[in-house]
């Protein structure tokens, strides 16, 4: 039988790693509407986010400054609307 014993240890060096990527999404907004990405790190803001109009490329305005929480404040966005989203963090 092996015994072990807890022994107190020492840091000399060490360094933290972060995973980042990037991903691109369709998904249909309308205005007011959130959407979360679970693939990336709740506990740290997207680096960036943008949502495009998939008929004419226009860019929606959103936020995402909630963690992996992206929030659309398009008031041009009256009904549900096919977009590609882009997106780029920390990986969860």
């Amino acid at each position: 039988m092996i015994t072990t014993v807890d022994r107190p240890e020492t840091g000399i060096a060490g360094k933290e790693i972060k995973y980042y990527m990037w991903k691109v999404y369709e998904v249909e907004i309308d205005n007011g509407d959130t959407i979360t990405l679970d693939e990336y790190s709740a506990g740290e803001d997207l680096k960036t986010a943008q949502l495009n109009k998939k008929a004419d490329g226009a860019e929606v305005t959103c936020t995402h400054t909630n963690n992996n929480i992206i929030t659309v404040a398009d008031a041009g966005i009256t009904a549900t609307t096919p977009c590609i989203l882009y997106a780029f963090g920390r990986k969860a």
